[in-house]
């Protein structure tokens, strides 16, 4: 069978390197997927890099890194030696090289679910460097049988979801999009009814500073996308409906049959 590594470990970069990926390769044969739960220390980018780029190319099905890490660009580039057979990434608590190199995953485009965490929220790529930003966008979208999207506290989250949405030869079944400001962000809202294949979504927004009059139309378009997903079994927009009005969500219960659970 499936052959999986979880790895727990405050020094991973002094674990896993080249050399450990050789013994895999040659003992291992059925190695698929690695988790990593932290990866602390300057060499981690290099020592995973080698580590990866020593596995068989395409072999590599599912790499998820749950915390605390320092991975960046060469990690990044070792993985698409695994763009044929990668199909399950999980970056979380990415720090800034890390999201200014997602770009250099542009190889992956057999992703079937992605899920990307940024560690402080700060990065906007598209006003402070529009290229890795494009890049980015240009990566997600190729991304052609992706069915999850999962993105936490990405500045650039609502673009990169956007321009998801609007693409036609792409058929989401999960969005998750935490930690974005919900004022003035009707495109990304009316994108939303674009996928109609969607049964899960979670919009799990900003509004704590949003004054009810400005939000007024952004709620409307809203709730106007959710009520044409026809489809949606799991709705959470727990702090963006925070200035729903009453007459809003009973149009999302009557609009939404097959929900059956809503938060």
């Amino acid at each position: 069978g499936d052959w999986s590594s979880d790895v727990c470990s405050s020094d991973l970069g002094t674990v896993l390197n080249g050399v450990v990926g050789e013994i895999i390769k040659n003992n291992c044969h059925n190695f698929k997927s690695l988790s990593i739960y932290t990866c602390h220390g300057d060499k981690v980018d290099f020592n995973l890099a080698s580590f990866l780029n020593a596995l068989p190319e395409n072999t590599l099905k599912s790499l998820r890194v749950f915390s605390y890490n320092d991975i960046a660009g060469e990690t990044f580039q070792a993985l698409n030696q695994h763009r044929k057979s990668l199909v399950d990434l999980v970056l979380g608590n990415l720090k800034a090289p890390a999201i200014w190199s997602l770009s250099v995953l542009k190889g992956l485009t057999a992703l079937q679910n992605l899920d990307l965490d940024d560690a402080e929220g700060r990065i906007n790529l598209e006003s402070t460097a529009n290229d890795s930003f494009l890049g980015l966008v240009g990566w997600v979208t190729g991304c052609m049988q992706l069915k999850t999207i999962r993105l936490n506290r990405f500045v650039d989250g609502p673009a990169v979801v956007r321009a998801l949405c609007l693409n036609d030869e792409i058929r989401l079944n999960s969005v998750t999009l935490r930690g974005y400001t919900f004022a003035y962000n009707q495109e990304l809202h009316r994108s939303l009814a674009n996928q109609t294949e969607l049964e899960s979504l979670e919009l799990r927004a900003d509004t704590e500073e949003d004054d009810d009059d400005n939000t007024r139309e952004d709620i409307d378009i809203l709730v106007s996308s959710l009520s044409s997903l026809k489809e949606l079994r799991y709705l959470n927009i727990l702090d963006t409906s925070n200035n729903f009005q009453s007459l809003q969500v009973e149009l999302l219960a009557i609009s939404l049959p097959k929900v059956c659970a809503l938060r």
